[in-house]
């Protein structure tokens, strides 16, 4: 038994093919190729039309786009969260979370000034961005306070040694 491929024939090329070579709506009568060569031709002659529509949406199609993201966002936010701070961690600090994790093993969980456990952050010098360490919040704080200076760290641990009861 012959098993018969049905072929159709384009409008446009007039070549014959198998129907898995036309899109699957069946109202267009043309191939894949030349729907392709089509839509390349318009967009190449319409670019900046296409462009300036895509970016002016209008004040409803705005609204719909913002409850989509909001859907999306709280229905996928544990992803996210784990897509931003990868994102962070790799742009900013040039690190990866394997990176991060082997920096708290390295430092046994604790906050490198005060030795405390806690949730750790990353310490990083702010003109080089070369990461430091792993700090809590607190200490990287009271760090980002003194501006990096050593001499204002000096000149508060003069202030404290004075002033202790």
């Amino acid at each position: 038994m012959d098993i018969i491929i049905e072929k159709m024939k384009c409008n446009k090329c007039g070549e014959e093919k198998t129907p898995n070579k036309f899109p699957k709506r069946k109202a267009d009568k043309r191939c894949n190729s030349c729907v392709n060569e089509y839509k390349r031709a318009y967009y190449s002659a319409n670019k900046e039309e296409i462009n300036r529509r895509c970016r002016e949406l209008s004040p409803s199609r705005r609204k719909q786009k913002a409850i989509y993201n909001s859907r999306y966002y709280n229905s996928h936010k544990e992803e996210s969260h784990k897509t931003s701070r990868r994102y962070v961690l790799k742009n900013t600090y040039g690190m990866s979370e394997d990176d991060r994790d082997n920096l708290i093993n390295k430092q046994e969980g604790r906050c490198a000034i005060c030795k405390k456990f806690a949730e750790l952050v990353i310490d990083h010098d702010h003109s080089t961005q070369k990461v430091r360490g792993m700090l809590c919040r607190k200490c990287n704080l009271a760090i980002g306070h003194f501006e990096d200076d050593i001499t204002y760290m000096a000149s508060a641990i003069k202030y404290l040694s004075r002033h202790l009861s």
